[in-house]
């Protein structure tokens, strides 16, 4: 009988929200009831959290948080070390919001995490990248294969792709642990290795810096709505503070629905909340592909579609608050930029 997994949080996820939120008495990383009496917005504490430096990819989330604090709104965001620890945190009302994948989230809720989806962050990011020789995957017997890890998301997804295309050939791959997707990117382009899956974000710049000379899928297109990441909450914060997650939720979309309208102006976003970022080329591919749901994403089949792909139990109308997201279109409307 496998052992049910506790979703107690880590001293190391203690010790590092209490330094990040120290700030003399009164500090507090879970959230205290109150709302603001002049303005009637709800100011609890509150947190989003992520297991990597934010790239483009997060640019409505961030734009969302930043317009949530002009509205006097307590929220910020913050990088945690791992998947797990964020999943840890956020069971545990360390934090009330977070970014991820459906694998650990899904994982967490069969284990009695009382967490739920609110929205779709963005669709799949994963793209298959190959030495020129190697377009058909049905050669590639044998051949060393770049990965961050054989149960990595990213992986999991390609090896799906793989299974539909070629069967039975990720099997003999050579696979080589590189746990960042530019060094896989850089590895692929010195022929070390003859094929890897990357994050949209590194195979443009792949792209850029040595053109025509590779072979991309798109899984985004390959796998449609297979590999969606999401943002959750957990149950105490949609039940004390419904009003902090609504909020969320709109201003996401608000913000995604910006950058469809206005792509002249992303950079302008770009440079304002990622100011490393030196060009616009990813910004305008994630908005020239509509990499985001500019109606939340919960009303097509993704969340279904990937459970069942990547055989995972779960009930996907149970893993998600779909009430929240169902206030927040009648507020601000639906729109035709995107289909769900």
């Amino acid at each position: 009988m496998p052992r049910r997994r506790r979703y107690l949080l880590s001293p190391w996820v203690c010790l590092l929200l209490l330094a990040c939120t120290a700030g003399g008495p009164g500090t507090s990383v879970a959230p205290t009831d109150g709302a603001n009496p002049s303005t009637s917005i709800d100011t609890a504490s509150v947190i989003v959290a992520w297991n990597s430096p934010p790239d483009e990819l997060y640019l409505p989330l961030l734009m969302a948080i930043s317009a949530m604090q002009e509205q006097g709104y307590n929220i910020e965001g913050r990088q945690l070390p791992e998947t797990n620890l964020v999943i840890q945190a956020l069971t545990s009302n360390q934090v009330q919001f977070a970014a991820e994948g459906v694998p650990t989230g899904s994982l967490a809720i069969q284990e009695g995490a009382p967490i739920q989806i609110i929205s779709t962050q963005n669709s799949n990011q994963v793209v298959w990248g190959t030495l020129p020789e190697f377009e058909d995957c049905s050669t590639m017997e044998g051949q060393p294969v770049g990965t961050y890890g054989l149960d990595s998301g990213f992986t999991v997804l390609a090896t799906i792709y793989l299974d539909r295309t070629c069967p039975g050939t990720h099997e003999t791959f050579d696979w080589i642990i590189i746990q960042d997707s530019a060094l896989r990117a850089q590895a692929l382009a010195e022929g070390q290795i003859s094929a890897t899956d990357l994050g949209l974000p590194d195979a443009l710049a792949l792209q850029r810096d040595y053109p025509d000379e590779f072979n991309y899928v798109y899984l985004a297109q390959a796998l449609p709505g297979i590999g969606d990441e999401h943002v959750y909450t957990n149950t105490e914060t949609i039940e004390s503070h419904p009003d902090i997650v609504r909020a969320l939720v709109r201003e996401q979309l608000l913000a995604q629905r910006f950058l469809y309208e206005h792509p002249g102006q992303a950079m302008e976003q770009v440079e304002l909340h990622l100011p490393d970022v030196e060009t616009d080329s990813v910004i305008q591919e994630f908005i020239e592909q509509r990499i985001w749901y500019a109606n939340g994403g919960l009303g097509g089949p993704g969340l279904e579609n990937t459970l069942e792909a990547l055989d995972l139990t779960g009930d996907a109308d149970e893993m998600a608050a779909g009430e929240v997201l169902e206030d927040v279109l009648a507020e601000i409307g639906e729109s035709d930029l995107t289909e769900h």
